[in-house]
């Protein structure tokens, strides 16, 4: 059963499409909602949910770092995450920082990984979704071209945050009848 089978008072707007992609990477076609589909965060969750946090590792080094330093759990962990992010630290910081360097890079690459992994998952999640490929894995993904990969995510995170891309070009004559008077939104 589909959304439009619902007894809606109101039925959603009709879906726009938005296409992404070059010539050269292939061009895909995709239904925008200005947000993500429950189908679409279920996926995400369950591909993320076999990796451990990069927060919670984060977290583990920051209480070691507390307790052998006698520094506060708070300060210990801005050192931790500062460091692992590239944030400017301090003076006293940065000694902490040089007496558990290997942790802290190992901290490092857990971001990336986990920044590199959400993309991944939110990417597959888009292809199941919204071009009907309910098989498609992180290994299919990995197999993308990296500006198409990008471009998807890109895609991905205009959608979860409901963002409406906004167009350089003047509004058609159609579009400003379209706009409700004092409003300045569009309606369509």
């Amino acid at each position: 059963m589909s959304t439009v089978d619902l007894p809606f008072v109101v039925a959603p707007t009709k879906r726009s499409t938005e296409r992404l992609g070059t010539p050269a990477t292939g061009i895909l076609e995709l239904e925008v909602h200005r947000s993500i589909l429950v189908g679409e965060a279920i996926d995400i969750a369950e591909l993320m949910a076999d990796k451990e946090q990069a927060i919670v590792t984060a977290s583990k080094l920051a209480e070691r770092i507390s307790v052998e330093q006698s520094i506060s759990l708070l300060e210990a962990y801005s050192v931790v995450e500062g460091a692992a992010v590239g944030r400017q630290l301090t003076e006293p910081q940065l000694e902490i920082k040089a007496k558990y360097l290997e942790e802290i890079t190992a901290m490092a690459r857990a971001y990336i990984a986990q920044g590199q992994r959400r993309m991944q998952a939110s990417v597959t999640a888009l292809i199941r979704h919204r071009l009907d490929r309910p098989a498609w894995s992180l290994e299919d993904t990995a197999k993308l071209q990296q500006p198409l990969l990008e471009e998807l995510y890109a895609f991905f995170e205009r959608e979860r945050s409901g963002e409406v891309p906004e167009s350089a070009a003047p509004p058609s004559e159609e579009e400003l009848k379209k706009r409700r008077p004092g409003s300045g939104k569009r309606t369509a």
